[in-house]
């Protein structure tokens, strides 16, 4: 909301606005390549050139409207959400994921650090007062990358404007609407992560098996943290009637249904590193996120 409120140069002025943030994103949307073209009236974040076709053979993938050039930026968008890989967690920012030269700790743990006193009030705010505690459970190889960026994924979604997404049932295959509003706009947002493919019914039963424990985990730190306690307020200011194991229930088929997510859409996020000389430069991955409308581009594990 507070980019989509930065492009439309609508900014709300209420208290419920840390201005430090504003200007920290405006930052990052400074530094983001600009489009090339004209923007797509379908899709926020892409040019009029990107589009989106559909087979059930094959499901959703990207096509081009029109010629795109070597060097064309087709999309660029800011990730839903992000986590950064355990041996880098001391060397970048754990919200905005810029390398930091004079860390900034966090108020309450050693185990990450943030470029300054916005991005860790932000990042408090959003998602790390959960799991701060919890780090050494999140730091475990296979979970530490795939149930920490669905615990994350979870906790940055505000529920009380996303309840219908609380309670509602996973889609078992995605159709060509998923995700897209009413008018036929993708908005890549919550909605549009959501409805991401998954896979779900083509799945081994011990890779759900695996997928479930790491769910129950997550669980585990969402009752351990107080957050499946503030999700139960908060729900029940709009309905005193929400039983608490229903919650619970619900949270682990979330945190269930993102990590299948998260296995087929998420991206690896790399850092060029080198010397001088750039013919040298190679990519380094230093985490991963989760990107709304890049994921619909789709790959081929048996590519022509």
């Amino acid at each position: 909301d507070l980019i989509a409120s930065l492009e439309t140069d609508s900014v709300p002025t209420n208290n419920n606005v840390n201005i430090l943030a504003v200007q920290k994103y405006t930052d990052v949307l400074s530094r983001i390549p600009p489009l090339s073209g004209k923007k797509s009236r379908k899709f926020k974040n892409a040019s009029a050139a990107f589009n989106i076709a559909y087979t059930p053979e094959n499901g959703r993938y990207a096509v081009a409207k029109s010629t795109c050039k070597v060097g064309d930026v087709i999309i660029n968008e800011l990730c839903y959400s992000s986590i950064i890989s355990s041996e880098f967690l001391l060397q970048y920012c754990d919200n905005c994921m810029v390398r930091v030269e004079a860390p900034y700790p966090c108020r309450n743990c050693a185990g990450v650090v943030y470029c300054g006193k916005t991005c860790e009030e932000t990042a408090w705010n959003l998602f790390h007062k959960w799991e701060c505690q919890h780090m050494i459970w999140l730091d475990v190889a296979w979970q530490g990358k795939l149930g920490h960026l669905a615990l994350r994924s979870v906790l940055k979604v505000n529920w009380l404007e996303k309840k219908d997404f609380f309670f509602k049932d996973p889609p078992t295959s995605v159709s060509m609407e998923c995700g897209f509003n009413a008018d036929g706009s993708y908005p890549g947002d919550y909605s549009s992560v959501f409805n991401l493919v998954t896979n779900r019914t083509s799945r081994a039963p011990d890779n759900v098996l695996l997928l479930c424990l790491i769910a129950a985990l997550l669980c585990k730190i969402a009752e351990s943290s107080g957050y499946l306690d503030h999700i139960v307020h908060l729900l029940r200011s709009t309905d005193s009637t929400v039983d608490r194991k229903i919650i619970l229930k619900h949270l682990g088929g979330l945190f269930l249904h993102h990590l299948q997510v998260i296995q087929c859409n998420a991206f690896g996020i790399a850092e060029m590193v080198g010397n001088d000389d750039f013919r040298t430069f190679r990519p380094r991955d230093i985490g991963m996120g989760l990107y709304a409308t890049t994921s619909l581009i789709n790959h081929s594990c048996n590519p022509n």
